[in-house]
């Protein structure tokens, strides 16, 4: 599935077949992230420090963050699509693309085809 529509062939996929690449990996990390959500672990993260104080000056880039951490709700598909560098947007192009290619390449069950023959 990773050539380009232009004659009848599949559209090209390459996201997706990203993603089938690393659907492994991808599976071993959502159960650990599922295991550590079930045990009531939680994520935080560590604001950097001239978002939270702009007018204060500047930082030093080595010692920008926040001694305090807070926690952050995270969509567990999002951080798997970034994690793994794949484009949500480019993934839902390429699902509509083979979508569309399905739907006009299959043949209506209501129209016979080239080979049968119609009742008679």
């Amino acid at each position: 599935m990773t050539t380009e529509s232009s004659q009848g062939e599949h559209p090209a996929t390459p996201t997706l077949d990203k993603i089938m690449a690393v659907q492994e990996d991808s599976q071993v990390i959502q159960g650990f992230i599922e295991w550590v959500f079930a045990e009531k672990i939680f994520f935080a993260k560590y604001p950097l420090l001239r978002e939270m104080y702009p007018d204060e000056g500047k930082y030093d880039e080595s010692d920008d963050t926040s001694v305090i951490a807070y926690p952050v709700t995270i969509n567990l598909d999002n951080l798997l699509h970034q994690y793994f560098g794949v484009d949500p947007v480019e993934e839902g192009k390429e699902r509509t693309a083979i979508l569309e290619y399905v739907q006009e390449h299959t043949l209506n069950p209501s129209e016979p085809s080239e080979n049968e023959e119609e009742p008679g």
